[in-house]
C-alpha cells in the first residue's frame, strides 16, 4: 500500500508519465512487457500514470486549435525505429539521429539536410544495443546534444564523436525539454526511473548524474515537449482502441499557444489506415481532437519534434514503419501554420 501512495503522489510528474513504461522491443505494435514485482500493481501505476498525467499535468486545452502543414514527405532507411533531431556537433546545424536494428544489436546514424535530402554523416555499430534512443542537451559544459542508448553515451569532442561507455544496460525512457532548450534524459532503473543530466569530465561509469525530480512541468510551463513510447496493451484503458495501438504517446507546446496538446497515433484497423493526431483531451471513450495528419504510408514507428532541414523551422517530426505490403519508411514533417 504504501508503494502504491508513493506511486500516486507523483502523478503530476510529467518525468514519472514519460519514465513509467516498459522496454520496447524492436516490433513497434509488439512490445516485450519485463516483469518488475507484483504484475497487477505494475499494470495500476502505468494506468494511473497514463490517465491521470493526461488530466492533471497537461490540463485541457479549451478550444485551442491546431493548423498544420505538410513541409516533407521523403523516404527513409528502410529499418530505422527510432528517431530524433537535435544539433549533436554544437555548430548550430541541426541533424536527424536514428537507430536501426541489426541481427546482434544496433546501428547509430547521423544525417544533415544538403538541400534536397539527408546525407548520412556519421554510423556506428552499437553491438548489443536495446532499441532505446534518447537525444538532447543533457550537459551544461556544452552547446551540443548528447545521444544516448543503451550502451552509453555518444558525444561530439570537437573532431570526432566519442563513446562514454557502461557496463550496465540503460533504458533511456524519453527527454523532457524547457523552453530554454535544455534537457534531462529520464532512464529507467529495475521498476522505477530517474531524471539524468551528463557529465563529461566525469571518471569511468560516473557520467550520468541524477538529477532532482522535474515536477510537473507540463502544468507549470517548465517543460514543451515529451514524448513516451509503451506497450499497447498498458495504454489501452487510457484512450479508445484505435489510438492505443500505436503505442506513442507524447505532448507539444505549438509556437504561440498557451497549453499543450497531445501527441498519438490514429489506427483504423478496418480500413488499414493510420494518422497522427494532436488532441486538447483524451479520454477511455473518447480524443477531442485539434489536427489530423495524414493517412501516413504505414504504422507508426517515433515522432519527435525538430527541425531536420535545418532552416529554422521546428515541426512534428514523424517515422512510418514499413506497411502491409513491405514498402518502406516514410518521413514526414509537418509545420504549424
Amino acid at each position: 500500500m504504501d508503494r502504491v501512495m508513493t506511486t500516486l503522489t507523483g502523478l503530476k510528474s510529467i518525468a514519472r508519465w514519460l519514465a513509467a513504461q516498459c522496454t520496447p522491443s524492436w516490433t513497434p505494435h509488439r512490445q516485450a512487457v519485463p516483469e518488475h514485482g507484483n504484475e497487477g500493481l505494475r499494470r495500476l501505476r502505468i494506468f494511473a500514470l497514463w490517465a491521470t498525467t493526461l488530466v492533471v499535468a497537461t490540463g485541457r486545452a479549451g478550444a485551442q486549435e491546431a493548423r498544420l502543414t505538410l513541409a516533407l514527405k521523403q523516404p527513409f532507411e528502410a529499418t530505422a525505429l527510432r528517431i530524433a533531431v537535435a544539433d549533436t556537433m554544437g555548430d548550430g546545424k541541426q541533424r536527424v539521429i536514428w537507430l536501426s536494428p541489426m541481427p546482434k544489436g544496433a546501428k547509430l546514424s547521423v544525417a544533415k539536410w544538403d538541400g534536397k535530402g539527408l546525407a548520412t554523416e556519421w554510423t556506428t555499430e552499437v553491438p548489443g544495443a536495446q532499441p532505446t534512443l534518447a537525444v538532447g542537451r543533457f550537459c551544461a559544459d556544452t552547446t551540443a546534444s548528447q545521444i544516448i542508448t543503451s550502451k552509453g553515451c555518444w558525444w561530439w569532442n570537437g573532431t570526432a564523436y566519442a563513446l562514454l561507455p557502461t557496463d550496465r544496460t540503460l533504458i533511456p525512457l524519453g527527454t523532457v525539454r524547457t523552453p530554454a532548450g535544455a534537457e534531462s534524459v529520464l532512464i529507467r532503473e529495475g521498476s522505477e526511473f530517474s531524471a539524468f543530466r551528463i557529465n563529461l569530465k566525469a571518471e569511468g561509469d560516473k557520467w550520468l548524474e541524477k538529477q532532482a525530480s522535474p515536477g510537473a512541468g507540463a502544468a507549470t510551463g517548465e517543460f514543451v515537449f515529451g514524448m513516451m513510447h509503451a506497450p499497447p496493451s498498458e495504454l489501452g484503458a487510457g484512450s479508445p482502441p484505435e489510438f492505443a495501438t500505436t503505442g506513442l504517446l507524447g505532448f507539444w507546446t505549438l509556437p504561440k499557444a498557451a497549453k499543450p496538446l497531445r501527441i498519438l497515433g490514429r489506427t483504423d484497423a478496418k480500413a488499414n489506415v493510420t494518422h497522427v493526431v494532436l488532441a486538447r483531451s483524451i479520454g477511455p471513450k473518447a480524443v477531442d481532437e485539434a489536427w489530423r495528419g495524414g493517412p501516413l504510408d504505414g504504422p507508426i514507428a517515433d515522432i519527435t519534434i525538430g527541425d531536420p532541414r535545418g532552416d529554422g523551422r521546428v515541426g512534428l517530426v514523424v517515422l512510418t514503419a514499413a506497411d502491409p505490403k513491405g514498402k518502406g519508411r516514410t518521413l514526414y514533417l509537418w509545420l504549424p501554420e
